[in-house]
């Protein structure tokens, strides 16, 4: 402490002295061995941000300065040995210069360059429907730091090397994704919203039984992955944190068929399906047999055809038949000396059914006939389904048109025939005391037949903008007898029947109907709308002999540009039009008519390609005035007529 005071003193002397002398820590002192250097600190970039704060060192003498809010710093008062200059900041990259002082005891417009070294980034995630996922783990892969999102999907992750990239995110149930981080000298960093879609969903619902009760343990089965579940004792059954991908779910449950229902997730991750009903697959039936007049019949054979299940009856001619499959059928009745019977079973959705008593009698005898075509020559028919209703019984007629029934009761009744093509007939039998009976020869009248049938719409464009709009049926249809007396188009939930006219020139039965003969505002209300053809034939019986609908609606206008107006043309003028592309496959169609009260077509030129827009007329046209439409027609007969364009041939 002595030292210094002393030190100071004397330098007080020196420099208070009278005589003159040099400052040696003067920097014009020619004797001062002392330096300078100055400079700026900019962000690293095209902008070149100055950064204020920034630490110069020189190392030499661990002297430093701080750079000014314009990024500017100066040391001054440097020994001129050589030495290296740093430059740093928190959370910046370091620069340094090598100093030698060659140019001189001041080194000035020193630059530096530095970048953010430590950042921080933040963002959103969503899931679908725009929704924030909550708890998304968020992770940055260059130093292993991660993040969760809040309730609103927001995350931050901060203090982190600045180093370019990976983002990872992902959680349970939704796809992972990852997005790459280039921090173009930036320190914070906002992420686009991220979507994650879920991976994996829920799926539930209820199964009842065909009765509507609720049915439990049911096997409920998600075939994508081999996931099964049992329904409860409300038949509700669910599946959680299933793979998204569309595919089958199975219900299966004994004693009921299996069911199915393919589901279609269409971007959701929770899915309701619609109830199932599982019908019964086992059933029973039971009832009694008697023998004439009606004794209990024991030991009758029971046969249920479906499966070819035999039971006997006991000594009160009772009969049961249990775990059979449900499907209607028939079941038959044997025992030798008494004649054979059936009767057949409609289960209308039950599970236990108690047969109708089937009486069996001693008296068999033999029942048979033909079946014959109405119409010249008569011939015999095959596969005509013959049934005696006495006892419910069937037969089928064989090539020859005979058939057969044996070991039947003599009693009286009727005989119905059917077979598709042809009427439904009967015949009334009356047994003698002969075993057998030849019953009438019966003639079966064949039905209409349907051979081709049209329904189309038409919409016809008149000035100034009006669109007529009609429906067109055209039907071609055949019959053996000929003995069609009226065709008719109908439809009963539009309360509409109207006769079709039989036209012998393209003979078609066909009729053109307005909207108003329809009931209805627009013909679009027809689309998905069947019209049935019926015929009535002479003996006033009706057929239902097949059906169709309109299939569209043209409401689009050909644009006509010449010739209109009456403009005058040569013998053979050029039909132009715009370009149409109505969005479905067309051809076009040319008329051209005189201009008078009562019109005549006098040309007209069919299939023309759809995408042509000009036509020649083909024919030399007398001198005269004329008027020319043009129809668009589609593979169903659908057609647009333009409004018609005036002319007149000199």
């Amino acid at each position: 402490m002595k030292k210094q005071i002393l030190f100071l003193l004397v330098l007080a002397a020196f420099v208070s002295c009278d005589a003159p002398h040099l400052n040696p820590f003067d920097p014009e002192n020619p004797d001062n061995n002392l330096g300078s250097v100055e400079g700026a600190v900019y962000l690293s970039g095209e902008s070149k941000l100055p950064i204020a704060n920034a630490r110069i060192t020189w190392s030499n003498q661990n002297v430093y300065s701080l750079s000014d809010s314009t990024g500017k710093f100066k040391l001054e008062n440097l020994t001129l040995s050589e030495g290296w200059l740093f430059v740093e900041k928190d959370g910046m990259t370091k620069d340094s210069v090598f100093i030698n002082w060659n140019s001189g005891k001041h080194i000035g417009n020193l630059e530096f360059q530095l970048s953010y070294r430590i950042g921080s980034f933040d963002g959103y995630v969503f899931t679908i429907n725009n929704q924030r996922l909550a708890n998304a783990k968020v992770y940055w892969k260059n130093q292993n730091k991660f993040s969760l999102t809040n309730e609103e999907g927001y995350y931050l992750i901060e203090d982190v090397q600045m180093e370019d990239g990976w983002i990872y995110f992902e959680k349970k149930g939704y796809a992972e994704d990852s997005v790459y981080l280039s921090w173009e000298n930036r320190n914070k960093v906002r992420i686009d919203n991220l979507v994650l879609f879920p991976t994996v969903g829920q799926l539930d619902g209820y199964v009842y039984s065909g009765s509507g009760g609720e049915l439990s343990d049911v096997k409920v089965y998600w075939k994508n992955q081999n996931l099964l579940v049992f329904t409860n004792s409300n038949g509700f059954y669910k599946f959680n944190e299933i793979s998204l991908e569309d595919g089958w779910l199975i219900f299966e449950k004994e004693g009921y068929f299996a069911d199915s229902v393919y589901v279609i997730w269409s971007g959701a991750n929770i899915k309701h399906l619609e109830n199932i009903f599982l019908s019964p697959s086992l059933g029973s039936i039971d009832g009694f047999v008697y023998s004439a007049p009606r004794n209990p019949a024991s030991n009758v054979r029971v046969i249920w055809q479906n499966q070819n299940i035999i039971t006997y009856s006991n000594s009160l001619g009772y009969y049961k038949l249990s775990g059979i499959t449900i499907k209607d059928g028939w079941i038959k009745f044997e025992k030798d000396g008494l004649s054979p019977d059936s009767v057949y079973i409609e289960w209308n959705g039950g599970n236990n059914i108690r047969a109708q008593e089937k009486i069996l009698n001693y008296t068999k005898v033999r029942l048979y006939g033909y079946v014959r075509t109405l119409s010249l020559p008569r011939k015999p028919i095959p596969g005509v389904t013959v049934f005696w209703k006495n006892k419910s019984i069937i037969t089928q007629t064989n090539s020859s048109g005979f058939y057969e029934f044996r070991d039947i009761e003599p009693e009286n009744g009727w005989l119905y025939f059917e077979k598709d093509g042809y009427s439904n007939d009967s015949l009334y039998v009356e047994f003698s005391t002969s075993s057998s009976k030849l019953a009438d020869d019966k003639y079966l009248n064949s039905t209409p037949v349907l051979q081709n049938l049209q329904i189309y719409s038409s919409v016809q464009n008149k000035y100034p903008d009006v669109k007529n709009y009609r429906m067109i049926v055209q039907a071609t249809i055949t019959d053996n007898e000929n003995d069609i007396d009226t065709v008719f188009a109908a439809n009963n939930s539009l309360g509409f029947k109207k006769r079709l006219v039989f036209n012998p020139d393209n003979g078609y039965f066909e009729n053109t109907f307005r909207t108003t003969d329809l009931k209805v505002a627009s013909l679009e209300d027809l689309i998905g709308f069947d019209f049935t053809i019926l015929v009535k034939d002479k003996f006033a019986r009706e057929f239902n002999v097949g059906k169709s609908n309109i299939k569209r609606i043209i409401n689009q206008e050909i644009s006509i540009e010449s010739p209109v107006n009456k403009a005058e043309t040569g013998a053979s003028p050029t039909f132009k039009w715009k370009r149409f592309t109505p969005g479905f496959k067309f051809r076009f169609k040319i008329q051209v008519y005189t201009d008078e009260l009562s019109p005549i077509l006098v040309w007209e030129k069919d299939n023309i390609s759809k995408d042509a827009i000009e036509q020649v007329c083909e024919t030399s046209l007398p001198a005269g005035d004329y008027y020319w439409v043009i129809w668009c027609i589609d593979d169903y007969n659908n057609n647009s007529i333009s409004k018609p364009g005036t002319f007149t041939v000199k």
